[in-house]
């Protein structure tokens, strides 16, 4: 039972994997695969249903809906994927020398992280979105500010932990310093909890971004988003249904992807687990 479990989580994961590596091909080739210039304007193609012609149909200016999908997962995986590994660093570097180090500089360091999870990741990075000026650089900085905290809390209790083990006590008794320790003892144990709170927040940070297009402080139209895209024919749901769908369906079915590829790497690599 336990070999089938182990296959199975490995199978899956691979297929997760293979899905994720489609999707971030389909986003880097964007330009490539796609049929139509994502900013055109056809006045002749209005609101046209999906077709032969138009795979997903067209919006209200003509542009056709698949080419304005395509290079939206562009810029949400884009800056999901910046904001994941900005945010990881920075969290991971405060999480490490807090938990290690300990005394008051752990506890300044603690309750800065609890100041920052006291606030809903979403409304934090809003409140942080609307003081700056739109655009991918700000989104980006907005999404590093709400999620850094809570990559920072779970690396400290890593530390904490894991300076307590004996190979830590070891690298002390022959003067090592507290630099190195982190850096060549502690860091190298944490990449695959990394791994998985990384997967598991890239995710995150798509429904983000799309939440702030979707309210205009995020990626500025023209420039196609996928949050964008469904604010702005979100009128036209009864008549021209294909004009959020579409978007809807590419951002739920990206961040439901991520999800589960996360959480099947939780199982597979985590400690616990009696295979």
């Amino acid at each position: 039972m336990r070999t089938f479990n182990k296959v199975r989580a490995l199978l899956l994961c691979k297929i997760l994997g293979t899905g994720i590596i489609l999707v971030l091909l389909c986003a880097a080739a964007a330009p490539l695969l796609a049929p139509y210039d994502p900013v055109a304007v056809d006045l002749d193609c209005v609101k046209q249903p999906p077709s032969t012609r138009h795979l997903m149909g067209t919006d209200t200016l003509g542009r056709d809906i698949l080419s304005r999908v395509l290079y939206a997962g562009r810029t949400s995986l884009a800056i999901g994927l910046s904001a994941t590994v900005v945010s990881l660093g920075i969290g991971l570097c405060i999480g490490l020398i807090s938990g290690y180090c300990g005394g008051a500089l752990d506890a300044a360091l603690s309750m800065t992280i609890d100041l920052f999870l006291a606030f809903p990741s979403l409304l934090l990075a809003i409140a942080v979105a609307v003081v700056l000026p739109p655009g991918i650089g700000a989104t980006v900085f907005a999404l590093c500010i709400a999620g850094w905290a809570s990559f920072a809390r779970l690396f400290r209790g890593v530390a904490l932990s894991l300076k307590e083990e004996q190979f830590i006590d070891a690298a002390r008794a022959v003067g090592c310093s507290s630099m190195r320790i982190i850096a060549v003892h502690v860091l190298p144990n944490c990449i695959s909890i990394a791994l998985v709170a990384a997967s598991l927040k890239i995710g995150s940070f798509i429904f983000a971004e799309a939440a702030l297009s979707f309210l205009g402080l995020g990626i500025q139209p023209p420039t196609p988003a996928w949050g964008s895209m469904i604010s702005l024919y979100r009128g036209f749901l009864p008549s021209a249904p294909w004009m959020v769908i579409f978007p809807g369906c590419a951002i739920a079915g990206t961040v439901l992807l991520f999800n589960i590829f996360g959480e099947v790497l939780r199982d597979m690599i985590d400690n616990r687990m009696q295979w």
